[in-house]
């Protein structure tokens, strides 16, 4: 195993244990990520909607790499203007990552999502002063993707429309794929 995809498994390993801690029963599965040694990570849910904790470290060295963070809002959007208003009031008022509205006219995809990256060189020490920072900021991200596929989703949909995906292996295949797109 090389060096880069060594990494790829301790950050992740950390961010499970992390989300484990955070809420209990929040990490899912996500087998397309078993098939890629190149590729670690998992779903993440509190029962209902969904998002995605990764690494792609293809060709890349140690420390050159992000984790990234995804979280369906909603699919299945109705083209509206006013989504975009909301969008851009929600990334006026959030702290951590930002919400963006895919519009696909081609494959007849839209989708709301919220999305934050996390450069690996940063996730290196878990011990000490510096670890216990970057435990808890890891922490405070997985949270916001958690609200963002839960509770943002429940809201946006309300007002909107559109489709929460669901913590399954086909929604997280959607999500994955309009994430890294």
């Amino acid at each position: 195993m090389t060096e880069v995809i060594q990494q790829l498994s301790r950050i992740v390993g950390m961010a499970g244990h992390i989300a484990d801690q955070l809420h209990s029963g929040s990490r899912v599965p996500f087998e397309t990520f078993d098939l890629v040694d190149e590729f670690d990570g998992f779903g993440l849910s509190v029962g209902h909607g969904a998002g995605l904790l990764y690494g792609n470290v293809t060709d890349v060295a140690p420390d050159s790499w992000s984790l990234q963070f995804t979280a369906a809002v909603a699919f299945d959007v109705p083209s509206r203007p006013e989504i975009g208003m909301w969008v851009n009031e929600k990334n006026r008022t959030t702290a951590f990552g930002k919400y963006y509205y895919a519009v696909n006219r081609e494959l007849g995809l839209h989708a709301v999502m919220w999305e934050m990256f996390a450069w690996s060189r940063l996730l290196n020490d878990f011990n000490g002063m510096h670890g216990q920072g970057v435990i808890q900021w890891l922490m405070e991200i997985i949270r916001a993707c958690l609200d963002a596929s839960s509770q943002d989703a429940d809201e946006f949909t309300r007002h909107f429309g559109g489709r929460i995906l669901q913590p399954i292996e086909k929604d997280l295949m959607v999500l994955f794929t309009a994430s890294s797109g």
